[in-house]
Formats: structure tokens, sequence, C-alpha cells
């Protein structure tokens, strides 16, 4: 019986590429994604949310998180993972959010 390798950590920063790099990712790897770990209501539901996910199960998980999700799994804990992410040059990522949250389609609809 084959194990995944080591977890990774996808931090989807915004405007960045972020969805593209989760659906590459999911094309590209036979082991199972986990995509887009959205930003939760509190702290104690983002680890709820972590803990139920099952890493022998999971290789890749993504979305939008800070470093240090890796640090909710008690059970064993984990040692050794790896956090990765897409940056992009910053006054375009800035200009691209604010005329998305222009779209009615945004669910943070701000006009």
């Amino acid at each position: 019986n084959e194990s995944l390798p080591s977890p990774y950590f996808f931090v989807h920063m915004a405007k960045t590429g972020g969805t593209t790099m989760m659906n590459l990712l999911k094309a590209s790897t036979s082991y199972p994604v986990v995509s887009h770990f959205w930003y939760p209501p509190t702290e104690e539901v983002a680890k709820q949310t972590v803990r139920s996910l099952d890493l022998n199960q999971v290789n890749v998980i993504g979305g939008h998180m800070c470093w240090g999700t890796h640090r909710w799994w008690n059970e064993p804990p984990l040692k050794d993972y790896t956090y990765f992410t897409v940056l992009r040059e910053p006054i375009d990522r800035v200009v691209s959010h604010y005329r998305y949250h222009l779209q009615p389609e945004d669910p943070n609809h701000w006009r």
C-alpha cells in the first residue's frame, strides 16, 4: 500500500491566478486535491474544517488560508509539509481586485 507524499498547502492570494493553479494541480496529479478552503467565519470553524480532512486521502489542500494551517492537525502532528503560493505584480493585482469587486456577480460586491 503506497502512502501519499506529505501534504502540500497552496495559499491562494486573491487575484493572483490561484483558481488556475488549483485547476492545473487537479489535472496533473493522481492524488486527490482539496479545492479552495474559503475564509471561514471564525478560527474555530477553520480548525474544525481542516481537522475533518483525511490526510490519508488528500495530498494538496488549497485556498484562502494563512501559513500555519498545518498546525491544526493534532493526531498525528504534521512534521513534513510544504507551502507554496503564486504572486503577481502588486499594482496589477490591486487594479484587478478592485475591478472584480465592481462586478455584480462578486459576492462581496460593494458598488
